[in-house]
């Protein structure tokens, strides 16, 4: 992530400095492509614009991690993007797509 934008570094509560990073448009369609819907987008683009003491994270990550840390890293995440993944929820529905007739997983 090299050249992206920073928009937040915080302190979570275990100590780890979490780096919060601008999106591009490949890594919502990257989260899509991997299926993702919803609430699971949400994960997976904290998968992929969040760093971690440095480290790129992926999903199982976010299952092992102190859970004090998961909902501070969550919050964050939803006072970044709040706006737009609530835009997004309702258009990444699988019944919103069918819908619209869009493809629906």
């Amino acid at each position: 992530m090299a050249e992206r934008k920073i928009l937040r570094e915080i302190v979570l509560p275990s100590g780890k400095k979490a780096v919060f990073y601008s999106g591009k448009g490949k890594d919502l369609f990257e989260a899509m492509m991997k299926g993702a819907r919803g609430e699971t987008l949400l994960w997976h683009l904290i998968a992929q614009l969040v760093e971690i003491d440095g480290e790129k994270i992926v999903m199982e990550d976010l299952y092992e991690m102190d859970l004090f840390d998961v909902l501070a890293i969550q919050a964050t995440f939803g006072e970044l993007f709040g706006s737009f993944l609530s835009s997004l929820e309702r258009i990444s529905s699988p019944s919103q797509n069918t819908q619209d007739g869009l493809l629906a997983s």
